[in-house]
């Protein structure tokens, strides 16, 4: 890209719900309800590069995907702004595709049908048909074309969805969980998809994961939250060539025990 398209700031974003709640649950929730209100996100300041993909780790409830949909403006937050490219988000834009944990995939639409939602405003068919065509072949789809959801298999829909959404050329890309209900294998190609497409299209891109394997593999750099109200504990550049190995690079190994060790899990497994 010839020209940035994905340069983020965020500062001093804070962000709580209103408690609707009569007593708190837990001591956790004890902490954070004060005056009615349960405080979510707590002074985030980040940084991110054009072209890199930043991974959110940290534990569950802690506000990851509330940040994301921050930054991509589908909330907004009690305090702080967010900007991409020194603009203020305010609210959603074509440019910054997010995808959801759940599939999106219309059912009632073909493989070729939802991904063309994504170039529906060019005006010649030939072009459309093109781009469409072009991005299920990066995305190994080629044949399935006229397949609904139901015909696929859960990494299909995935692939589906990341044609869908890279055919809009967005500048940014925007993932929460995005290998949640795969299988093993499935997941194993999935993630090895999202990093060759990352390093052919260089899409500024943010994933929210659980999994620290995950995150070494495919991040240029890990950002890990405290539990709730979220602070950053953690935030690195990872510099690591890839294909990663963690039995090649000795370092690399001992970054991961660390994070496992972090996170509150004593060995890595």
């Amino acid at each position: 890209m010839d020209e940035q398209m994905g340069q983020i700031e965020i500062q001093n974003i804070g962000k709580h719900y209103l408690n609707n709640r009569k007593s708190p649950r837990s001591s956790q929730d004890h902490d954070v309800l004060q005056g009615g209100k349960i405080d979510v996100l707590n002074n985030i300041d980040l940084e991110m590069d054009d072209g890199d993909m930043t991974c959110f780790l940290g534990p569950s409830g802690c506000g990851k995907t509330t940040l994301l949909r921050i930054i991509a403006g589908f909330e907004k937050p009690t305090k702080g702004n967010v900007y991409i490219n020194s603009k203020p988000v305010t609210h959603p834009d074509a440019s910054c595709i997010f995808v959801f944990q759940q599939s999106g995939l219309l059912p009632w639409m073909t493989v070729k049908e939802n991904v063309g939602l994504g170039v529906r405003k060019l005006k010649s068919d030939e072009e459309k048909n093109s781009r469409i065509q072009e991005y299920l072949e990066i995305v190994e789809l080629e044949g399935f074309e006229e397949h609904y959801p139901h015909q696929l298999s859960g990494g299909m829909r995935r692939r589906a969805e990341l044609a869908r959404a890279l055919v809009i050329n967005p500048g940014m890309l925007i993932m929460d969980e995005p290998f949640t209900g795969l299988d093993f294998m499935t997941h194993m190609k999935m993630r090895e998809e999202v990093v060759n497409m990352h390093e052919y299209f260089k899409k500024t891109t943010i994933v929210v994961t659980h999994d620290i394997d995950d995150a070494l593999i495919m991040g240029d750099r890990i950002v890990i939250f405290s539990e709730r109200p979220s602070t950053i504990k953690f935030d690195k550049k990872i510099d690591f060539p890839r294909p990663r190995n963690f039995e090649r690079h000795p370092e690399l190994n001992k970054l991961r025990s660390e994070l496992y060790f972090m996170l509150g899990v004593p060995y890595a497994v």
